[in-house]
């Protein structure tokens, strides 16, 4: 990792590096950091996560908690980005998308009135969406624009 690294930087000195690996490996600033220091001379910074708060462990220890918060809803539909659209790939049996009948090929560009251009558009959506309640959903098939009710699932009740 530590050549490959020198190797990229040497040839690219306008570019800076992230590199991402395990605690063990950049521990203490040993492995991966002190190998590339050794060959190229540059300062770096070390961060590890929910490490033992230690003297020299690294520059900064992340210290995570998990976060209980509630579960988004689901739809129940695979869906890809596609010239800043949302298109729907597949719908799963059972799902709040087929009760609403949405189809594969279907074009999502509206979802509880909020404009659609990406997957991070849906899920905004999705996670300030309520389990239970029932949003409307603006879709484009063919040359026609269908608009249906539907109704967001939990986790739990959603088959798998």
């Amino acid at each position: 990792m530590a050549e490959s690294a020198y190797r990229f930087l040497a040839n690219h000195p306008e570019h800076k590096m992230v590199i991402l690996a395990g605690n063990g490996h950049v521990r203490h600033k040993y492995g991966i950091p002190d190998r590339l220091y050794r060959r190229n001379h540059e300062p770096f910074t070390v961060v590890v996560q929910d490490e033992e708060l230690e003297d020299g462990v690294a520059d900064y220890v992340l210290l995570t908690t998990k976060l209980n918060g509630k579960a988004s809803p689901k739809l129940g539909v695979m869906v890809e980005e596609k010239d800043k659209h949302l298109v729907i790939m597949g719908v799963n049996q059972s799902g709040p998308a087929q009760k609403a009948g949405l189809q594969k090929g279907d074009i999502i560009e509206m979802f509880a009135e909020r404009p659609i251009q990406s997957l991070e558009d849906l899920k905004l959506g999705l996670f300030y969406g309520n389990i239970g309640s029932t949003v409307k959903i603006k879709v484009k098939r063919a040359d026609k624009t269908i608009e249906e009710e539907i109704e967001l699932f939990d986790f739990e009740r959603f088959p798998q």
